[in-house]
């Protein structure tokens, strides 16, 4: 006995899925063409931002560890940082531009009000972990001293993308799911940092 190779259900969600990247690539590219605007969703913005998480999770994990067990920063790897650093500040730009949807779920187009609104939520936390302020340290010793590595810390403000990630645009709440996973997220980052925190305490007090 012969089963089919496709369901017939499943070949209806894969054509009704077709549509609805058809439908969100013909939003998308009205939104660029008659407002130069993103549109706050859709499965292209959404693999990008899901790559700017993966980074953040390298740095956030990463930069702490290099602190407190004074990992010195080879050439290549600092550069592949500073290309990273070069990607988060490209976002920055892009969030002046990226639409949402207010508390009415309309879609705001209003440039002026975009740009307000990112600067009331997250453009200060952006801008303290993504410039490079490290760089004003290069001439008191090279980029392998404390003070270089304490400075790069700012860059575990991009935790904060981790409410962006499960935050849905125009909806006020978490659904339970994505509110478990933020919490987890949340209580391994921090304890992540407490451990580095505690190691480098230790390892300062021995020296003394």
């Amino acid at each position: 006995m012969r089963f089919p190779r496709r369901l017939p259900g499943r070949k209806a969600r894969s054509a009704a899925e077709e549509d609805d990247a058809d439908v969100e690539r013909e939003i998308a590219r009205r939104l660029w063409s008659n407002h130069r605007l993103l549109p706050p969703t859709n499965r292209f913005h959404d693999r990008i931002r899901l790559v700017m998480y993966l980074l953040m999770l390298y740095v956030c994990f990463y930069v702490p560890m290099q602190v407190a067990f004074e990992i010195d920063y080879p050439v290549w790897q600092l550069a592949i940082d500073y290309v990273i650093d070069l990607l988060f500040i490209v976002d920055m730009f892009f969030m002046f531009r990226t639409t949402f949807y207010n508390s009415d779920q309309e879609l705001v187009l209003d440039k002026k009000e975009i740009a307000q609104s990112y600067m009331d939520t997250r453009f200060y936390i952006d801008l303290l972990a993504n410039i490079p302020w490290e760089l004003c340290t290069l001439g008191e010793g090279g980029y392998n001293t404390t003070l270089f590595k304490g400075l790069r810390m700012l860059r575990f403000l991009r935790i904060a993308r981790i409410w962006k990630l499960h935050h849905v645009p125009g909806e006020k709440r978490m659904s339970q799911l994505q509110r478990v996973r933020a919490t987890l997220a949340w209580f391994l980052f921090s304890t992540h940092l407490i451990g580095c925190a505690w190691w480098g305490i230790g390892v300062a007090e021995y020296r003394e």
